[in-house]
């Protein structure tokens, strides 16, 4: 078998280019998604969760929404991951929080990242107090210490 020389390095190059792109390929991340809607326990006070507008129900995962509390109407940054974990299949990992509203028609605004600067900031500054005590009542709540306490509503809008 004869085989030239420039034929088997240009195979080669094509292969090292191959396998060079395919693995830029599979260390993409993957693109973020978006969950807009409420947010509510689950049945045990451990279960953060969002409804989206569809009626979806996600559970939320990571820490990346911390200083969000029930009863807020939130758009979430994130990715959609499977998860067996309070009644529910669909988890989110939130890495970030983009907006929280008063209402279903965003219509009355308490946080948005474009205004309000980046999230854990934001919570920092208006919100700490407040998340700390239904962080606290929520977690009294599933060991059964007191009585059930509905979370407070959203801060009035600033």
């Amino acid at each position: 078998m004869d085989v030239k020389p420039r034929g088997s390095v240009r195979i080669l190059l094509l292969a090292a280019c191959a396998s060079l792109a395919l693995g830029f390929l599979a260390a993409a991340p993957a693109a973020a998604a978006y969950v807009d809607g409420y947010v509510t326990t689950g049945p045990s006070g451990d279960c953060m969760m969002v409804r989206d507008h569809e009626g979806r129900v996600y559970v939320l995962e990571g820490a990346g929404w911390h200083g969000v509390i029930g009863n807020d109407y939130v758009r979430l940054e994130g990715r959609i991951i499977p998860t067996r974990r309070c009644g529910v299949e669909r988890g989110f990992a939130v890495s970030d929080v983009s907006g929280i509203w008063t209402d279903e028609g965003h219509r009355v605004s308490t946080y948005v990242r474009d205004r309000d600067g980046r999230f854990r900031d934001w919570v920092q500054r208006h919100r700490m107090d407040e998340s700390h005590r239904w962080d606290k009542d929520r977690h009294d709540e599933r060991r059964g210490d007191e009585e059930h306490h509905e979370p407070p509503p959203p801060p009035p809008h600033r």
